[in-house]
């Protein structure tokens, strides 16, 4: 059985350079959408 084929490829590696898009603001900041799918990240 081949796990590889189930994982998710990300696109952003260590180092990399990304614009990400505002998920929702807290007074401390904001959180990322870091394109996981978890809205948590």
């Amino acid at each position: 059985m081949n796990d590889t084929a189930d994982k998710k490829v990300s696109l952003l590696k260590e180092n990399s350079i990304a614009t990400l898009p505002v998920v929702r603001e807290a007074n401390f900041g904001v959180f990322l959408d870091g394109g996981t799918g978890d809205s948590k990240d």
